[in-house]
């Protein structure tokens, strides 16, 4: 399986599909990289590059204790593209994915990007504070956080369902 390790030695797992202009899929924090499991294969049969990767603490890829703040993803997604030496690249940024695109472009520029497609991202940041006022309450990521430690499992099994349920979905099964 194909690894790249980064600046600070981590091994992050990743796939790479197809000729052509690369695209860079990023996506969510709780998914790994076969999020993309269709999206990939049908964008390169048309024609495309498709990378995608386990993002540190998921999938194939090590799970360090800490580097989970947007300055270490954009660093690990720098060596990724320097790695792959990947030019005229189109970042797709789903979710924390965007975010990550965002830091990435804001911190190593263009050089390397000439796209960006942000899908339902979480850019700027989520918390309100005064200079983000849509941003949500610090009581929704307490909660959040409490229903994690309490039954993982269930509180991911409570957030696929609205994503992928379709419109049959239980909002009353959301945590």
């Amino acid at each position: 399986m194909p690894y790249v390790t980064t600046r600070d030695g981590t091994r992050l797992h990743y796939k790479d599909w197809g000729d052509g202009r690369p695209v860079v899929l990023l996506g969510t924090a709780m998914m790994d990289s076969r999020m993309w499991e269709f999206q990939a294969p049908f964008l390169a049969e048309r024609g495309l590059r498709c990378v995608t990767y386990d993002r540190r603490g998921s999938g194939r890829s090590d799970a360090p204790w800490d580097g989970y703040d947007y300055e270490t993803l954009a660093g690990d997604l720098a060596d990724l593209l320097d790695h792959l030496d990947l030019r005229d690249a189109v970042l797709v940024g789903y979710a924390v994915g965007g975010g990550e695109a965002v830091r990435y472009l804001s911190r190593y520029g263009t050089g390397r990007v000439a796209k960006l497609a942000l899908v339902a991202s979480t850019t700027p940041f989520l918390l309100r504070t005064e200079d983000n006022p849509d941003g949500l309450d610090l009581a929704v990521f307490e909660e959040v956080a409490e229903a994690i430690r309490r039954d993982r499992a269930q509180w991911l099994s409570a957030c696929t369902a609205p994503f992928f349920g379709g419109p049959d979905a239980d909002p009353a099964d959301r945590v």
